[in-house]
């Protein structure tokens, strides 16, 4: 007698009925007792499950036969969910939500959980970050109920959730999301890359909290798996990361040799978009060292893929490279071409709507007019920073937005600096009430 497969046949049999638990308990079987063999818990009396099976007028005579009939049933449910998956993961989120609405979960109760994380899924990818929190969160708590964590959907989901604390720059927050991630993961289940996949993302957080040493050991495990991972993502994002942490720590051959042999494993695979990445964190490293011609080569053979990224509709990659550019000619002096790339970084993100980058970006070329002591003009790019890290609630974003104001208005408008300190100190406050920011640390 298979247990799980007999638990679901009759729960389905409930359900399609229209009972509830606690309508079929009574003296000799209880709601508990009906949801341990539902959930197919070894440990429950045959007895019971025949009484049970009785009551829902199934024979369990008859049960091999009905199982198998329910699973190729459930079989095919569940590949029609991995092909809305698909669609999804193939940057069609629209089409993906219009197929789910067309969904009959009626019978398959148990992996609404599955469509709560495909919801999530198309909202994020659509940008919409609150609703996709909230569909990665319950998929998570039904997975919870359900006992289905050899699926990893609640580790994958965990990764999505870090994810979505990156782009709001909360990397305390993303990285507590990879290690809940890490710790549900279930060796030999389904989706195994998720392992790799919030590996990757913890060391990107911790190479963005400046803790070099850990995001330095945490890839160099994943380096003595790479054989192992499948997605060539994650082994380019290996390569970028370390040569990110290597160029903070100032060895910059080591962080050269990394960069160039991304370069040629993303040039093998064609990954035109990573390749931007990639020669764009070379010309940074060329940049610190102040070799000026090597990171020119650099920066022209990223943006030499301008099309190919274009037409993968990535063009939002270009704002990062036209603005380290842009940073790169304002440390020459080279004002004009500064202040062209910078203003083309900005163009870039008007048009492609990465807020993230976008933000970057005017923030550069507010840098670049406070460096030419012109805090009005500042100001123009500023202000617009400003309302797009309120508009999308990037806290941290924002308060480094307010320093740079802050410096332009004691110069240009004593009403808005007043204002602009008060609103930097309570959201400095917001945010060491959310555990983001800790200046008892820093005191300490």
């Amino acid at each position: 007698m298979d247990r799980k497969k007999i638990g679901m046949l009759l729960r389905k049999k409930r359900k399609e009925s229209g009972l509830r638990q606690k309508d079929l308990a009574d003296r000799q079987i209880s709601p508990a007792t009906i949801s341990s063999i539902e959930r197919g818990i070894e440990n429950v009396h045959p007895d019971k499950i025949e009484y049970l099976a009785g009551k829902l007028g199934v024979d369990l005579e008859d049960s091999p036969a009905l199982c198998n009939r329910e699973q190729q049933q459930e079989e095919l449910f569940l590949l029609r969910l991995r092909s809305i998956e698909h669609d999804i993961d193939l940057n069609h989120p629209n089409r993906g939500l219009a197929r789910l609405r067309e969904i009959d979960l009626k019978g398959y109760e148990q992996h609404a959980y599955y469509i709560h994380y495909l919801k999530a899924k198309a909202y994020f990818r659509k940008d919409n970050r609150k609703k996709a929190k909230s569909h990665f969160v319950q998929a998570i708590d039904l997975i919870d109920k359900t006992n289905l964590f050899e699926t990893n959907i609640k580790a994958n989901s965990y990764n999505d959730l870090a994810r979505i604390s990156y782009y709001e720059n909360n990397m305390k927050g993303a990285l507590e999301y990879t290690e809940q991630g890490l710790k549900s993961f279930v060796e030999g289940g389904d989706r195994e890359v998720s392992q790799h996949y919030l590996q990757m993302t913890k060391a990107i957080c911790l190479e963005k909290l400046d803790r070099l040493d850990e995001a330095k050991k945490s890839i160099e495990l994943l380096m003595e798996q790479q054989n192992s991972i499948k997605s060539i993502d994650v082994i380019l994002n290996m390569y970028e990361t370390y040569a990110s942490i290597l160029k903070k720590q100032q060895q910059f051959n080591e962080a050269i040799r990394y960069a160039m042999e991304g370069i040629e494993i993303a040039k093998i695979n064609k990954k035109h978009d990573r390749l931007l990445d990639l020669w764009t964190i070379l010309a940074s490293i060329y940049h610190k060292l102040k070799e000026f011609e090597k990171a020119e080569i650099c920066f022209f053979t990223a943006l030499d893929l301008k099309d190919e990224v274009t037409k993968l509709k990535k063009e939002n990659l270009l704002i990062d490279t036209y603005a380290e550019q842009g940073t790169m000619y304002l440390t020459q002096g080279k004002y004009d071409l500064a202040k062209k790339a910078l203003e083309e970084a900005v163009r870039i993100g008007d048009k492609t709507k990465d807020a993230r980058r976008t933000i970057r970006a005017l923030v550069s070329l507010g840098d670049f007019y406070l460096q030419q002591h012109m805090p009005r003009e500042a100001v123009l790019h500023l202000e617009k920073a400003l309302k797009l890290t309120e508009k999308h609630g990037f806290e941290i974003q924002e308060l480094d937005v307010l320093f740079r104001l802050c410096q332009c208005y004691k110069e240009t408008d004593l009403i808005k600096f007043n204002r602009s300190i008060e609103r930097k100190f309570e959201l400095e406050v917001q945010l060491q009430r959310k555990g983001v920011l800790n200046y008892d640390a820093i005191s300490q």
